[in-house]
């Protein structure tokens, strides 16, 4: 959900690139494309979430009701998941 942040123009190619945050912003300057309005990403982040949710489906609710102890692993520079949504 984090990619939500990145819908939208900005009024600045730096302004996108500083949303996205520096450990991702070298993946997608490619993806980066100036309109009329502004700057925004070639594709919608919206669409991204819900293609995501199609391939895997939604099985938060099946971790939550789960009584047996899980080990989950996060590198320190994970791009993947926040450590919020971890927790």
């Amino acid at each position: 959900e984090m990619i939500l942040a990145w819908a939208g123009v900005f009024p600045t190619r730096d302004a996108l690139l500083a949303r996205i945050g520096p450990p991702l912003a070298p993946y997608l300057a490619a993806s980066i494309r100036r309109t009329d309005d502004g700057w925004t990403l070639r594709f919608d982040p919206h669409e991204v979430l819900r293609s995501e949710a199609a391939l895997n489906g939604d099985h938060w609710d099946a971790w939550l009701a789960h009584r047996c102890p899980a080990l989950l692993v996060r590198g320190a520079r994970s791009r993947v998941v926040a450590g919020e949504a971890l927790e």
